[in-house]
């Protein structure tokens, strides 16, 4: 009525309820797994690519979120909806945790510090067999509504999560806590001139990616409906910085080609699992010495090439 184009969330949600009768079940579990990890990937972003705060222990974050919301419904007798939300704030615990730990550690030491913890979660996971069942792992209950599907009703689940997270990352990026982020990426010194709380941002961080990790491990585990803990092993980390490296560092829209692309190549070459980590880590590489940007970075660059020149200087910025 007013002539306004409607928010981006809302169509995404409409498309999805319009679409998912029509799909079937497999694409309909390849989407919600797209879901997943550009929610995990998005959190990763904000930590990385935004705050400029190195990870290596991302994947921990994952398994926390998986076994909580396992744990919370198959001991505590907790409906999904509620198990889902307390394993995010989970998470955020530990994630605050490690933030305040590593304040003060960076490069080699910080990396070894994320990757102890991350193992440590995973062995942690594994050892505590009374509750988690141990290296054998667990079942997950499914939610259930009559008259909707199991697959069709997790697709909803991941769409509507996956956009009202998407949508308070865009919030949250836009406000002065974003502002905070980039210029603490761009330059501890300057932006604790400009008055920026270096330690309460930088921990912050740590606690939101935490909590979009394990929200996503708490959807992969309903996906799954059985999870073992060699199933968040380091290779998660691996998966989730490629991601955010081929679809584009510090970008929201780059979290989610990421999610995208790999998880596509990923179904689509059906590639052993070692196949599959050879091939992440030669992306990783290839993008990070020819596309720096990721895809959605070159995208923009050509976009504000082509408004400024034309189409020739967009074709001459592919070639450089």
């Amino acid at each position: 009525m007013t002539g306004r184009r409607p928010p981006a969330a809302l169509l995404a949600l409409v498309l999805a309820a319009v679409a998912g009768p029509f799909l079937d079940n497999y694409l309909l579990y390849v989407l919600s797994l797209i879901g997943v990890y550009a929610i995990f990937a998005l959190g990763y972003n904000l930590l990385m690519g935004y705050a400029g705060q190195f990870d290596f222990g991302q994947g921990a974050f994952l398994g926390i979120g998986a076994y909580s919301t396992a744990v919370l419904q198959v001991k505590a007798g907790l409906p999904f909806a509620i198990a889902l939300p307390l394993s995010g704030c989970i998470a955020v615990l530990f994630g605050l945790a490690i933030g305040v730990i590593v304040l003060r550690l960076s490069g080699f030491y910080l990396a070894l510090v994320t990757l102890g913890f991350h193992q440590t979660v995973v062995l942690g996971i594994a050892l505590w067999g009374p509750m988690t069942g141990g290296f054998q792992g667990m079942a997950v209950p499914r939610p259930t509504i009559p008259g909707i599907g199991d697959n069709l009703l997790m697709f909803y689940i991941v769409a509507v999560v996956a956009v009202l997270l998407v949508q308070a990352a865009v919030n949250i990026l836009r406000s002065r806590i974003g502002t905070a982020f980039v210029a603490i990426r761009e330059s501890d010194i300057a932006a604790q001139a400009m008055g920026v709380n270096l330690t309460r941002h930088r921990v912050l961080a740590y606690g939101m990616s935490a909590f979009y990790g394990g929200i996503a491990g708490g959807l992969l585990a309903m996906l799954l409906s059985y999870i073992t803990p060699e199933g968040f092993g380091l290779v998660e980390t691996l998966k989730v910085l490629t991601m955010i490296t081929v679809g584009g560092m510090g970008s929201v829209a780059g979290s989610v080609i990421g999610a995208v692309v790999l998880t596509l190549s990923t179904e689509m070459l059906r590639l052993p699992k070692v196949s599959v980590e050879i091939t992440n880590g030669a992306l990783l590489v290839l993008f990070i010495m020819l596309m720096p940007t990721g895809i959605y970075g070159l995208y923009t660059k050509l976009r504000a090439r082509l408004r400024r020149n034309g189409p020739a200087a967009a074709t001459a910025a592919v070639t450089k």
